[in-house]
């Protein structure tokens, strides 16, 4: 059968389905699991699956609130984040384009960028040297020494 409905479209069955309006032709190989961190032999990608899902709880429940998170942001137009905030992005990312976060600069005014190329859209599985690289780097530069807001 098939999971709960809040990790459907993570099951094997949902992901082909949900997920394919959003990804082009050349993104058939990510649908067929064959992204080099994931394991190739058949047998291995239900226990990987499994461990991915009892993994990602706290990602999904983004999902999970998606409707809240609308609402939400309905409320908020026009505010801008005035906190230090990194965005890295990733050359080869079909979901979340670099050229999707353009303009990010005007409703955080202290957003620091980070770009990884040759790198689609799970940065951290991908290449997580960088990834960590890039989240120090910011860290060290941005958050070390800044006086802490009040609120």
């Amino acid at each position: 059968g098939l999971p709960g409905a809040g990790e459907w479209p993570l099951a094997t069955e949902g992901l082909n389905q949900a997920s394919h309006p959003y990804t082009s032709p050349e993104d058939e190989m990510i649908l067929q699991g064959q992204l080099p961190c994931v394991p190739k032999p058949p047998q291995r990608l239900p226990a990987l699956h499994s461990i991915l899902l009892s993994k990602v709880g706290g990602p999904l429940n983004w999902y999970r609130n998606m409707e809240r998170n609308w609402k939400w942001s309905c409320r908020s137009i026009g505010r801008k984040i005035l906190i230090p905030a990194l965005m890295v992005t990733a050359e080869k990312d079909v979901v979340l384009t670099p050229e999707m976060s353009k303009h990010m600069e005007n409703w955080i005014p202290h957003l620091k960028r980070g770009h990884i190329n040759d790198c689609g859209h799970w940065t951290q599985m991908e290449k997580p040297t960088e990834v960590n690289q890039i989240l120090i780097d910011w860290l060290e530069t941005e958050v070390k020494n800044r006086p802490v807001s009040k609120i």
